[in-house]
């Protein structure tokens, strides 16, 4: 037999030490150990970009970010872990997800379900999903697996850090608010502008949550945190990511690797005329990680299913009339563009009408804390259920994680109508997808609090 190359051993060890640890780091107070690594991939100008209401292109390269977290269970003879990614793109189609999870859970030993891999719904970002009028680059995606495969590889043969996890919770209501409005003629408009809006349509999700990973000096060594809010207005190409720019100054802050994760937010976004923004959001995540307390439990579990679901049924007569009620609240570029992009969505999707599909919803458990990972763009009254339902004493929903469905508006929203109910890539669940969301991501978490308890 050949003895092992450099390469080869030094994975080996690393193989090793993971199985190993767990039993050896037996710390009086720790709770979790946790190692992270942050990855770049470069992206050319060419292509479209999402998360705007029409298509837009890159302007200039961009380096996207990618951080992976590897939480696992202190006190046990197990190697029970769970393996958390947040990338700067939108989002990531859903075989694009089942590939990587498939590889990663075979390099690391670690089941499939306790892997959750998160697009946080920039704007602006990259093209890799289908969007108005525009199609996804594949090359962004064959790119982006390698170097998300490495950053989590990077992650899981870091050394390990004891730490405890603390739960701290803040707000950004002061900076959001519900971006669909009823105007004095009953329409419904999804922007900041009409002079003639009467109130929004729904609610915003205030709710900041920061899970920290504290080491022995209270110092804080890792963690994640949720937002809910969207920045809107201006070209795609030019829009930053609130989200991912306060995470980068709390992390310079505490010398800490942070994951920022998008809750459901398809209705929300922040005000408008507010001065640096990311220094406020920064500062509401900054004051819930001084004023976070140690969370109870030490364990780590994970479940993933397959969801089902359909394509929605549409005519081409109701959709464009839905259009025309819309057109004259936009520009007239913006009203072209929108019609051409949606009437070549549609072209897509008509002979797809009704087809069955199947997605994948994961719940995940850090303690006491929940996590609902969800395939797509849910309105934020949709979170809201899901967590005023939940078992946990805290649940975060994580938006555009394990793949993609589109927006989802709930029932008012679509009773109501307006541009995010229009049937196109941006948009393409039937409407009664959503409140199915929210029952089997209920069940599940009902199940994984009772085997956590057991």
């Amino acid at each position: 037999m050949r003895n092992p190359s450099g390469s080869q051993f030094h994975h080996l060890m690393v193989f090793l030490s993971l199985l190993l640890l767990p039993g050896i780091l037996l710390a009086g107070d720790a709770t979790f150990l946790v190692s992270s690594a942050t990855g770049f991939l470069s992206v050319s100008a060419s292509g479209a970009s999402v998360g705007n209401r029409i298509p837009g292109t890159l302007q200039a390269a961009r380096e996207i970010k990618i951080k992976a977290l590897v939480v696992t269970e202190a006190e046990t003879v197990r190697l029970d872990r769970i393996v958390l990614v947040s990338t700067e793109l939108f989002a990531l189609d859903d075989s694009f997800c089942s590939s990587v999870r498939r590889e990663l859970s075979g390099k690391l030993k670690v089941p499939e379900s306790h892997i959750l891999l998160s697009g946080s719904l920039v704007p602006g970002a990259p093209a890799t999903i289908p969007w108005i009028g525009s199609e996804g680059r594949n090359d962004i995606q064959e790119g982006f697996s390698r170097v998300m495969i490495r950053t989590v590889m990077a992650a899981a043969a870091s050394d390990p850090k004891e730490v405890q996890l603390k739960i701290g919770v803040n707000h950004e209501l002061a900076l959001m608010e519900n971006n669909r409005w009823i105007l004095g003629d009953g329409r419904i408009q999804w922007s900041h502008s009409p002079s003639s809006r009467v109130r929004p349509t729904g609610m915003v999700d205030q709710e900041l949550y920061v899970l920290g990973f504290f080491d022995r000096q209270e110092s804080l060594h890792a963690g994640l945190f949720q937002i809910s809010g969207r920045r809107q207005g201006g070209q795609a190409s030019e829009k930053k990511s609130l989200l991912w720019q306060a995470g980068g100054r709390l992390e310079s802050v505490h010398d800490a690797v942070l994951l920022p994760f998008r809750g459901a937010c398809g209705d929300a976004t922040y005000l408008p005329g507010i001065e640096r923004p990311e220094s406020v959001i920064a500062g509401a995540i900054h004051g819930a990680i001084e004023e976070s307390s140690k969370a109870d439990g030490r364990r780590v579990a994970a479940m993933i299913r397959p969801f089902e679901w359909n394509v929605r049924t549409f005519d081409e007569f109701s959709e464009r009339g839905g259009l025309d009620m819309y057109a004259d609240l936009i520009s007239e570029k913006e009203r072209e563009m929108l019609a051409k992009g949606l009437s070549e969505d549609r072209k897509g999707w008509a002979s797809l009408m009704g087809e069955k599909r199947a997605s994948w919803i994961q719940v995940m458990s850090i303690g006491e804390v929940g996590l609902v990972a969800i395939p797509g763009d849910p309105f934020s009254g949709v979170g809201m259920r899901i967590k005023n339902r939940s078992p946990f004493r805290h649940t975060l929903v994580i938006a555009g994680a394990n793949g993609w469905m589109g927006l989802l508006p709930d029932e008012e929203a679509f009773q109501l109508g307006g541009f995010e109910t229009l049937m196109g890539n941006h948009g393409f669940a039937e409407r009664d997808v959503t409140s199915q969301v929210v029952d089997q991501a209920v069940d599940m978490l009902l199940e994984l609090s009772q085997q956590r308890s057991n």
